[in-house]
């Protein structure tokens, strides 16, 4: 069994506590898990999948000199993801400085900043080390 392969066994057996933070590089989007983590009390930042299906409910003014694309409150429009997780999230949309990508952010986690975001994303190599 892999590190990943325990960590994820972990997060699905075990209750986080509450105010948790996390983030995830993963492949697709686990609603349920998603869905686990905010009842918690917990907050997640992990990246938009390019197939993700979502209706935006609002739009926050974003400064695109920064990079910045889009800061909206949105919620999963697919039957697989409103069944899964219902509640609103965040999406921040961004250009990454150092590769150039278009990367796309989703949060439960409202009060903070979109630079504040997209960082904990970008570093989450160094938090993990």
């Amino acid at each position: 069994m892999t590190h990943r392969e325990q960590f994820e066994r972990c997060i699905n057996l075990y209750p986080l506590p509450r105010t948790s933070r996390g983030m995830s590089a993963r492949d697709y989007l686990d609603f349920a898990r998603l869905h686990r983590i905010g009842q918690a009390g917990s907050f997640f930042v992990i990246l938009s999948q390019k197939n993700t299906k979502f209706s935006v409910y609002e739009s926050r003014p974003v400064d695109r000199s920064t990079g910045f694309i889009c800061d909206q409150s949105i919620r999963f429009s697919s039957a697989k993801g409103m069944k899964g997780y219902h509640e609103k999230l965040r999406r921040i949309g961004y250009s990454d400085e150092e590769t150039g990508k278009l990367l796309t952010s989703l949060t439960n986690y409202f009060a903070l900043p979109p630079i504040t975001v997209a960082a904990i994303y970008k570093n989450r190599w160094k938090i993990r080390k």
